[in-house]
């Protein structure tokens, strides 16, 4: 396995425990293959980021009172199953990542 190939597979985990930094970086300093993968990462992980943000803006300009209404458990709990989603996507990246013949 190569360095290129671990940068690639960590930008994809890294949805446990540093979403959207690691995939940052690897697409910054990382080569052309790490960064293919790091950028595919990145968008992973800002999809269910973007979505939390909205809702909250949304319940701030609420005064709090969309967090009581049925539709916003609705959608938390729409965001929480794309959340579980991209999770295991990241993880099924990563191993195809780390079952590919190394790059040369």
């Amino acid at each position: 396995m190569t360095g290129s190939q671990i940068t690639s597979i960590l930008s994809y985990i890294s949805v446990f425990f540093a979403p959207i930094f690691v995939p940052l970086i690897v697409l910054i300093a990382g080569n052309n293959y790490s960064r293919a993968h790091a950028g595919k990462a990145l968008v992973s992980h800002l999809i269910p980021t973007l979505m939390i943000l909205a809702i909250g803006i949304w319940v701030y300009l609420s005064d709090g009172m969309f967090a009581y209404s049925n539709f916003f458990w609705t959608l938390l709990s729409l965001i929480a199953l794309v959340q579980v989603i991209i999770m295991i996507l990241n993880v099924l990246w990563a191993i195809r990542v780390a079952r590919e013949e190394p790059q040369e």
